[in-house]
């Protein structure tokens, strides 16, 4: 479903402004229906911002019969406050909605919270209304958590801003810091990496500092599954400003040497960082030294992401051709630019019962390099 967004800013005389963002699916109604009470004087209207003067405060309605503004329908002057379009009518299932989160959730059950609040493919869920609107919230606390983790998961495109939500990507949240702050001392760690998830993308009026604190804290987080995530998440909380490429690079050696799976998301992450970093001055040589001495497997990535820096060490071409199941053929030409006598030896001692594909297929590369 297409989207607007709206935001409102209103300069009260010299005092601080007054504004309310709002978000609304375009099958609920555009700019033109959003009702504006207090005006002082004409609105300026930009494609997705109305800036009017107001000296008592604004009252907002929406002059559609099919959708409710929901929040802060009315301000003082000096104000800030958030506004989203909901369904007039209650969904179709809402009552079968409800009968299943108050059962103690079987199976059958899951299935149906999870068909209702998630959709299906080709068929998104249904646009809340106020009730289904407070349900949602009301099942982040839930007492079984598989409905938590579905009900975190049903705030995705509310609470985290990407091009495939049916909001625009600068929508406001309706989840605070608070909550989300709530959501990751969950007892569940699956709830806690569904929660993760909306961190990475998180819509620009959550607060960058809180969420940077928060993604900081789950690097500490006493199951590995969450700590895993965390790491595998860094580029995108880099794009995020939630922390800085070299802090990322940083935590990423830092863990690099933990055992599965936060040692080798830490290692991929070493690699997927090097756009973002690869400026900065920082130093691959250790992340590959690092990688290879606890996750050779994925040096792999690093040798092929940094080869334009990397040497061809032959220490390093020794382990990652007989101590690995992995082959890079860009690494292998690279390599055979480097140091081509090196790289010659060593295929031609391969060991006959090591992994005799890959020994071909690196020999076909040097035979056929371009």
């Amino acid at each position: 479903m297409g989207a607007m967004i709206l935001t409102l800013l209103m300069s009260v005389g010299l005092g601080a402004p007054t504004h309310v963002d709002l978000a609304s699916p375009h099958a609920l109604g555009t700019l033109d229906d959003l009702k504006i009470e207090g005006a002082s004087g004409p609105c300026e209207r930009t494609d997705t911002r109305l800036t009017c003067p107001t000296d008592r405060g604004l009252r907002f309605s929406w002059n559609r019969d099919d959708g409710v503004l929901h929040g802060d329908v009315s301000l003082a002057s000096g104000g800030h406050g958030r506004l989203f379009v909901l369904a007039a009518e209650p969904p179709a299932d809402s009552e079968l909605l409800s009968a299943h989160l108050r059962s103690r959730p079987d199976r059958r059950d899951l299935l149906a919270i999870q068909r209702i609040l998630l959709g299906s493919s080709g068929s998104p869920p249904a646009w809340p209304d106020p009730t289904r609107f407070a349900i949602k919230r009301e099942a982040l606390e839930h007492p079984d958590p598989r409905v938590r983790r579905i009900a975190v998961e049903a705030w995705q495109p509310f609470v985290a801003g990407t091009p495939h939500d049916p909001l625009p990507t600068t929508a406001p949240s309706p989840l605070r810091e608070d909550t989300l702050e709530k959501l990751l001392r969950d007892r569940d760690p699956a709830v806690r990496r569904r929660t993760l998830h909306l961190l990475r993308a998180a819509r620009p009026d959550l607060d960058t500092e809180r969420l940077a604190t928060m993604y900081r804290g789950t690097f500490e987080d006493p199951h590995p599954s969450v700590r895993a995530l965390a790491l595998r998440i860094l580029p995108d909380a880099v794009r995020r400003d939630l922390i800085p490429a070299t802090e990322a690079w940083e935590l990423a050696l830092h863990h690099a040497v933990a055992p599965l799976p936060a040692g080798r998301a830490a290692c991929n992450q070493l690699a997927q960082l090097k756009p973002l970093v690869a400026q900065a001055g920082v130093g691959p040589e250790r992340a590959m030294e690092t990688c290879l001495e606890h996750h050779p497997e994925r040096a792999w990535a690093i040798a092929s992401a940094w080869r334009d820096v990397l040497p061809a060490r032959e220490s390093w071409m020794r382990t990652l051709l007989f101590h690995t199941v992995g082959l890079s053929p860009d690494v292998i030409r690279r390599w055979h630019e480097l140091a081509p006598m090196t790289l010659a030896a060593l295929v031609s001692e391969w060991p006959d019962d090591t992994s005799p594909e890959r020994r071909e297929l690196a020999r076909a590369l040097l035979q056929h390099r371009p």
